[in-house]
């Protein structure tokens, strides 16, 4: 009797703040404060409301306060659906058709196995459930582990403690890259392997630092043949010292730092394009998949786009309101610019793209000529290698305009974008000059990015070890010229 009276008790607290948090969910997301309405959200998501996972099917859909996922979308709105939810319904059905089948195929496994995480008046009065395996502090090794592998560059969520998809599809990741066996679970082993792997990431950064201080790797030029072959030389008795140990490991590093300093690795040209042909369907051949591209009369290939959705929105452009009616009533537009129901409407592109295949190897050098005319400050633009038919694999480095442009770099695969790096602001903003842009990345994952000959970003990122498929352009909002495009690498 006791325990009936304490389950009743949880479910009458429960029913009555449920309305009252989720209203304040949409409300903060009516003020754009999506920190605080995912957090609303994901708590009564969690505990089951139909009405909460749909908000955050949509977020996740959209991107808003988290990074894009369509399968967590998909999920969320298979979950809803299931609680009788009809714009659920709608909404997973239209983003099923942007999804690959083995996403699809993973949000219905998700979605099967998921269970509320109140279920009874005892869970609900534990925060966090541990286990055996990860024993008493259970809470404090998830926190640590969240920590590392956002340090490592994969997204688990919020350091919080708390074991959910994102932190266990994080670990997933981590462990087949890494070649350990996937479970996708906490332990204290792994995150010994973990802290042991940030240990050696930062010591080679601070290694990479130390050994370009009078010259930085990837903004030098090619060395002169003479020095290219002292340096060849110097890689193969390192290589001979390495596999017979005839040296001290300790020096041997350290000349390879010395060689590293001066080395250039990419000596096959892999692609070019100065435009000079004014053809864009050969040598090489670019794919144009939305909006318009052209080459001018100045031999430069031009992209002007102009995204309606792209215009920020004042305060005298839309009333707060205190239900959700607005927000449910345009969700499906606003998630995928919803496409027409009617054949005979015409459905608005929401970006320009244009790419080119190519077999660009996973060590490369990049180097592109690009000119940003005068124009709207929120231009944005993405550029960068993909793998497979989609483009839906790669990195983008990303330009965001403005009185203070930065530059981001993007790990794209599918379940979304995951930023790696944001550079601090630089003097790139529709100033109607050609600037050169060079991205380098090394067969070890390190990656440096500059931009007139400064270096703007530094980082290094493991997610990918095979070759890539060809090089996109993705114009999001503003005016562009490409000037010349060049990639280098390595010998396959």
């Amino acid at each position: 009797m006791k325990n009936f009276m304490v389950t009743c008790i949880v479910i009458l607290v429960f029913a009555a703040n449920a309305k009252a948090d989720f209203k304040a969910g949409v409300d903060a997301y009516g003020k754009k404060d999506y920190k605080t309405a995912i957090k609303e959200f994901q708590l009564l998501a969690d505990q089951g409301n139909a009405d909460a996972q749909y908000m955050l099917g949509y977020m996740y859909a959209s991107g808003k306060g988290v990074l894009q996922d369509y399968i967590e979308a998909h999920m969320w709105f298979n979950l809803a659906a299931a609680q009788g939810k009809d714009r659920a319904v709608e909404a997973r059905d239209k983003i099923a058709e942007v999804m690959a089948p083995q996403q699809i195929a993973e949000a219905q496994r998700l979605a099967r196995e998921w269970k509320p995480k109140v279920a009874s008046d005892q869970e609900a009065m534990k925060p966090f459930k541990t286990s055996e395996k990860i024993g008493p502090t259970g809470a404090a090794l998830i926190r640590e582990i969240q920590k590392n592998l956002t340090a490592l560059g994969y997204d688990p969520g919020p350091a919080d403690g708390v074991m959910g998809n994102k932190t266990h599809w994080a670990i997933r990741d981590y462990q087949k890259q890494a070649g350990l066996p996937i479970d996708g679970e906490p332990s204290p082993e792994l995150l010994e392997q973990l802290k042991k792997e940030r240990q050696n990431l930062l010591a080679e950064e601070k290694a990479a630092s130390s050994s370009t201080s009078g010259t930085s790797v990837g903004i030098n030029t090619a060395p002169e043949p003479q020095m290219q072959e002292v340096i060849d030389q110097l890689k193969k008795i390192v290589r001979k010292g390495e596999n017979e140990r005839r040296a001290d490991s300790d020096f041997l590093e350290e000349l390879y730092d010395l060689i590293k300093r001066y080395d250039w690795p990419w000596r096959n040209q892999l692609f070019h394009d100065d435009f000079q042909d004014g053809d864009l369907t050969r040598n090489p051949a670019w794919n144009v998949v939305s909006g318009d591209f052209w080459i001018d009369s100045n031999n430069r290939l031009v992209s002007q786009f102009k995204n309606p959705e792209q215009k920020r929105e004042t305060s005298s452009d839309r009333q707060e309101e205190d239900t959700g009616t607005r927000i449910l009533k345009g969700i499906l537009g606003e998630i995928l610019k919803e496409r027409a129901d009617e054949p005979s409407r015409t459905v608005q592109p929401t970006k320009a793209e244009i790419y080119s295949s190519a077999n660009i190897t996973n060590s490369f050098s990049m180097d592109i000529e690009l000119m940003t005319p005068p124009g709207e400050n929120d231009a944005r633009l993405e550029i960068g290698p993909f793998k497979g038919t989609r483009r839906d694999d790669g990195y983008r480095l990303i330009y965001n305009g403005g009185e203070t442009a930065t530059f981001e770099l993007a790990r794209l695969n599918y379940r979304g974008f995951s930023i790696i790096e944001v550079s601090k602001p630089v003097p790139l903003s529709n100033d109607s000059m050609i600037h050169a842009i060079r991205w380098q990345r090394y067969s070890d994952g390190s990656m440096v990015i500059s931009v007139d000959g400064k270096e703007i970003i530094r980082t290094i990122d493991r997610s990918f070890q095979d070759s890539f498929d060809g090089f996109t352009i993705v114009n999001y909002h503003g005016n562009f010229a490409f000037m010349q495009i060049d990639i280098f690498g390595t010998q396959n």
